[in-house]
């Protein structure tokens, strides 16, 4: 089958962003007599609206989850004003992907204002077709329909789409969407529990634009 769209997660794909957002977590949950672990975030990593929600109600009982979680968007957001960065070969991989006629898209379960700003701070929003946001979905990942609805809005099926992710529950959605997966890791190791959720293992988009070039 010919390959025609990449579908990108946002948050340790893209952007060099998951350590911003745990340290925001670890910041904003000491403020309120909590210490979160790196289990702790874990279990949060990748996740978005309800679902990380729920996580943040169990490891921060008590507290009101939706404000935490605004809190927090709010600290990362201002750490992103200086300190964002595109992850190695990000920039190199979407002028290539756009160069040889593949559509483009974001599938996060960030909201849309944050993958928008994103975009911009780091010149890349003329290389995204579309982008799916927390917003649009009604069940996020590890379920299915982010990258359903990326694939979807491009005007292709998922089976025809690559998809690059850094979480267990990016890669859970987008290999249970039928996409071509590619686990590029950022904070979360290789193990035996995610090899049957992706495709191929790269340590960076570099490496991923090396085997593209392979395949055409």
């Amino acid at each position: 089958m010919a390959f025609k769209g990449f579908l990108f997660d946002k948050d340790g794909t893209l952007f060099d962003t998951e350590r911003l957002y745990m340290n925001s977590w670890m910041e904003i949950a000491s403020e309120r007599g909590f210490v979160l672990d790196m289990k702790g975030l874990d279990r949060m990593r990748g996740k978005g609206g309800d679902t990380l929600a729920r996580a943040a109600e169990e490891l921060l009982p008590g507290l009101d989850s939706q404000e935490i979680m605004m809190a927090v968007f709010h600290r990362a957001e201002e750490k992103m004003k200086t300190e964002l960065r595109l992850m190695p070969g990000a920039k190199e991989l979407l002028v290539w992907l756009k160069s040889n006629g593949f559509k483009t898209a974001v599938a996060s379960s960030a909201i849309r204002r944050q993958i928008e700003e994103n975009l911009q701070l780091c010149g890349i929003t003329e290389l995204i077709d579309v982008m799916v946001s927390a917003q649009d979905v009604s069940h996020g990942k590890p379920a299915p329909e982010t990258f359903q609805k990326a694939a979807e809005l491009l005007g292709l099926r998922p089976q025809e789409c690559y998809a690059a992710e850094d979480s267990m529950n990016g890669l859970i959605s987008a290999h249970t969407a039928g996409c071509y997966t590619f686990f590029v890791p950022d904070l979360n190791p290789p193990t035996e529990e995610l090899k049957p959720y992706y495709d191929e293992l790269q340590p960076s988009l570099l490496e991923v634009l090396k085997k593209l070039k392979e395949k055409i």
